[in-house]
């Protein structure tokens, strides 16, 4: 019984990594927002049906690939952060765009389509979720003063990101993290003078 169990197994598996696969090919070649589900099926050698039993929709398979992504970018900030009074948005910045750098081609079509908003606030939800556990590892100040904080980071973190892979990631990164540094911690002043 385990032996047909691991058969099906298998079988799931590299049917959805067809399916994801044949997705990632069609974002290349066409807007995100205009794959098909025929069109995804065809290029994976599959009907319909059998899409049909592993996904709702193209957006379900947009959707697990962007919080794939976004889960890799939690677990490689959450490992490498330094102790919470050390936190550099520089370092948190590059890590960010590291980690996102092997789905660098996926991921900058995404933030060029209509679905990057979708992606950017995903971003935004994950990076709060590391900070709120990093801030509240480190210190314990009032809830009142961390969420706006954290908000503000997470929300300006993402939409740089976003911003910066959609324009083709022309500024170097040690450049866009610095900025991202100047601005956190010196906020509008550190750009006016």
């Amino acid at each position: 019984m385990e032996s047909i169990k691991n058969t099906m197994d298998k079988r799931v598996v590299k049917t959805k990594r067809a399916i994801r696969q044949s997705f990632e090919d069609l974002a290349s070649e066409k807007d995100v927002a205009r794959i098909t589900v025929k069109e995804i099926a065809d290029r994976a050698s599959i009907n319909r049906k059998t899409f049909y039993m592993h996904y709702t929709s193209v957006a379900d398979v947009l959707n697990e690939i962007e919080n794939d992504m976004l889960e890799t970018v939690g677990n490689a900030l959450k490992t490498s952060a330094a102790p919470p009074n050390r936190i550099s948005p520089a370092m948190m910045f590059r890590k960010i765009a590291e980690t996102l750098d092997s789905e660098s081609a996926l991921c900058d079509t995404i933030v060029k389509s209509p679905a990057g908003d979708g992606f950017a606030s995903k971003l935004k939800d994950t990076l709060k979720a590391v900070f709120a556990d990093l801030v509240n590892d480190g210190r314990h100040a009032p809830k009142n003063q961390v969420e706006p904080v954290i908000e503000y980071v997470s929300s300006g973190m993402a939409s740089v990101y976003r911003q910066w892979a959609a324009t083709g990631r022309t500024e170097p990164l040690e450049d866009i993290s610095q900025t991202v540094e100047d601005i956190t911690a010196g906020g509008m002043r550190s750009l006016l003078n």
